[in-house]
């Protein structure tokens, strides 16, 4: 997603549309309404029929006439910059030519959070058509209204000319355009998703998911992503969390990562300054330790696991700190260093130095529910 800067994140939850990274989708209430993507242009010469202008007509020149018009306006586009304020009449429309593919759905609720489940189809992949494998979950007016989405969204195609350049016009059949396909399953979810994150290992469909109602689940998607790829596949009825982090988060969170190194482990950070570990143990269930990390002095926005050490991660918190940790004490942060005077709301990691990068740093104060 663009890192932009954005508003508190508690903000986003009343506003009625959402971008899941320049893809929107629609939940929806039945297996027959199935969502379509958006098509910009909605094929739109289909219908106009064919145009005969004599030689002698006026038509000719109106159509440069329009023509030099739509140069000056091209002319007046402007590549926008972060903390730019947009002018009354100003909107951010995506240039085509910077993306290979961008494909648009709409959506019902917003979702505030999504993730790409892993799949066996390759890490590298270039030959279009793309298929992806997504988790989103809502954040509808209702708890019992929420669901969390598994979706399947295949024939994507490469869209970077579709503006109308006629570079790589013989990209063989890489170029076909054929209308996206989309797939999904629905399962119910108690709850505003506040965070998703799938467990980033090919062998699992494992998802853990931050609700609003304070308690952090943990999900088995593997028979949703099955029956996405059987015809007539069938999905449990009545599907329930595998797991429930319940009787530790005391409020509700958004900090939530899994480590990439080990495993079924799993950290989660609340509103109030709380990480909890959860991880899979040998005797086969998921467990929650009962000493949290304690450190920031206001919520926890983000943790992020280091990528190369399995007993590092890293928090970010609406103090305007981020906090180095270590699993084997938790006494206190092994290193705190003030990043910004406001909330930062996103931490990365560089994925060579293995240093953590911050993003995304709040300039207004959060506004609590």
């Amino acid at each position: 997603m663009s890192s932009e800067t954005a508003p508190s994140q508690r903000n986003l939850k009343s506003t009625k549309t959402s971008e899941i990274s320049q893809t929107n989708f629609t939940p929806f209430d039945s297996e027959e309404a199935v969502g379509e993507f958006e098509d910009a242009w909605e094929d739109e010469r289909d219908d106009e029929g064919e145009v005969v202008i004599s030689p002698d007509s006026d038509e000719e020149d109106g159509e440069m006439e329009v023509d030099d018009e739509e140069e000056e306006v091209q002319d007046e586009v402007k590549v926008y910059l972060p903390d730019q304020i947009l002018q009354d009449g100003e909107e951010l429309v995506a240039d085509q030519s910077a993306y290979d593919m961008l494909h648009s759905l709409t959506v019902e609720w917003p979702c505030l959070s999504f993730d790409i489940l892993r799949d066996p189809l390759g890490s590298s992949r270039s030959i279009f058509p793309h298929t992806a494998y997504v988790v989103a979950g809502s954040q509808a007016e209702r708890p019992k209204d929420n669901r969390m989405y598994v979706m399947k969204m295949s024939q994507l195609h490469k869209t970077k000319h579709d503006n109308g350049d006629d570079e790589d016009e013989d990209d063989n059949a890489d170029d076909l355009d054929d209308d996206p396909e989309l797939d999904y399953k629905a399962i119910p979810h108690f709850g505003g998703v506040n965070r998703i994150r799938a467990m980033p290992h090919t062998d699992s469909q494992i998802v853990a998911s931050w609700a609003e109602t304070g308690k952090v689940h943990i999900w088995d998607l593997t028979p949703f992503v099955t029956a996405l790829d059987t015809i007539g596949g069938q999905t449990p009825k009545d599907p329930k969390p595998i797991f429930t982090v319940d009787r530790h988060h005391k409020t509700e969170g958004y900090g939530l990562d899994w480590s990439p190194i080990s495993p079924g482990r799993l950290l989660s950070g609340d509103n109030a300054q709380k990480i909890y570990l959860t991880q899979y143990a040998s005797s086969g269930e998921f467990v929650t330790e009962s000493q949290p990390f304690i450190g920031h002095s206001s919520s926890v926005e983000d943790i992020q696991w280091s990528p190369g050490e399995e007993n590092v991660f890293v928090s970010a918190g609406a103090d305007g700190f981020i906090k180095v940790w270590d699993l084997r004490t938790k006494k206190e942060a092994m290193l705190g260093i003030q990043a910004h005077d406001c909330d930062v709301n996103v931490i990365s990691w560089h994925r060579l130095v293995m240093v953590p990068r911050l993003s995304n740093a709040a300039k207004t104060p959060h506004r609590r529910k």
